[in-house]
């Protein structure tokens, strides 16, 4: 072959060359190449995926915010005590001791009963809830190392029965210890009922209030025929005016000394205030 033909079999050889390797060139910079294909049997999709450890996970509460009562073994201790009948306890859940009723602080007799309700549960206690009531307390017995605290309450004067019987049904068993106690308190008249539950009569040792109308300014003014101390039946007055307990002696309440109302409540008004004394002169009888 001469010199001519080697040369053009070689420029052949050249662009032969180029064609066959033009397909295996890169792509241009920046553009990502194609994936390869997943082999038989590899994972398909993101979620079959692990997360690493910082993946974020939505976590699902178990457990609701809401205090729930413990078990009924479990042994409790008062946190925040709100009187003589309620209380937060040690697993968070505010109680309310069943069918009894307390004194406000504020109220003749409150600081006692709250004093005696925090010494019986002061070693621990357990609460076996039934209800619960429109406050969204627990209703509970408490039971002490000493006995049921309702019932020991209610046996010491301590609390008295006005919503034994609205609430009867929902613990019948207990209800009828709570009448047995009871009816000792009233009967030995014992703690409050001697004070600041007893008739008024009764809380004066017998003493009998002046069946005339008062002096001063009020002397002009008999006996108010609707309660038993001898408020003057003349102009109105607010318990500051009266300064003591006063005992209605019927369904009238003309003064609203038993709430706001001119019907009686509970029977009792200006029950906050100390009980009648032959001794102590009050707002209304000066002039």
């Amino acid at each position: 072959m001469d010199v001519q033909g080697r040369l053009g079999w070689g420029l052949a050889s050249l662009a032969l060359l180029a064609v066959l390797t033009g397909g295996c060139t890169s792509t241009a910079e920046g553009e990502p190449s194609s994936p390869t294909p997943a082999a038989s049997g590899d994972p398909a999709g993101p979620e079959d995926t692990v997360p690493s450890e910082d993946t974020a996970v939505d976590v699902v509460p178990s457990v609701s915010d809401t205090p729930q009562p413990s078990d009924e073994g479990a042994l409790l201790y008062v946190v925040d005590e709100k009187d003589g009948d309620s209380f937060v306890a040690s697993d968070g859940v505010e109680y309310r001791v069943g069918m009894v009723n307390a004194p406000e602080r504020s109220e003749c007799g409150g600081a006692e009963a709250s004093r005696r309700a925090h010494e019986l549960m002061a070693s621990g206690f357990t609460a076996e809830a039934y209800a619960t009531d429109d406050y969204g307390r627990q209703v509970a017995r408490v039971h002490t190392s000493t006995g049921d605290l309702g019932v020991l309450m209610a046996r010491e004067g301590l609390v008295d029965d006005r919503y034994l019987e609205q609430f009867r049904h929902q613990h019948p068993a207990y209800a009828a210890e709570l009448d047995t106690a009871f009816a000792e308190a009233r009967s030995a008249a014992a703690g409050l009922w001697q004070t600041c539950w007893a008739p008024p009569a009764e809380r004066r040792g017998g003493v009998v209030e002046p069946a005339t109308g008062h002096t001063g300014r009020t002397g002009q003014w008999a006996c108010h025929p609707a309660y038993r101390e001898c408020l003057p039946d003349g102009p109105d007055l607010d318990c500051r005016e009266v300064g003591h307990t006063v005992e209605l002696l019927g369904n009238d309440d003309p003064f609203r000394l038993d709430g706001n109302s001119t019907t009686a409540t509970d029977g009792w008004g200006c029950d906050t205030y100390p009980a009648w004394s032959p001794t102590e002169r009050y707002p209304y009888y000066e002039g």
